[in-house]
């Protein structure tokens, strides 16, 4: 899983956050649990 930081929120668009929503629901349909470290995401940020 990314880590959103200013830097990538800054570059997204309004195509690339539909994009990665539609991702995100495809994932929850199939029940897909994303393996994410937060200790690391929280030191990323």
């Amino acid at each position: 899983m990314k880590t959103q930081t200013k830097e990538s929120q800054n570059l997204m668009t309004p195509e690339s956050s539909l994009a990665t929503l539609i991702e995100g629901n495809n994932r929850f349909q199939q029940n897909y649990r994303a393996d994410r470290d937060l200790q690391q995401q929280v030191k990323t940020t």
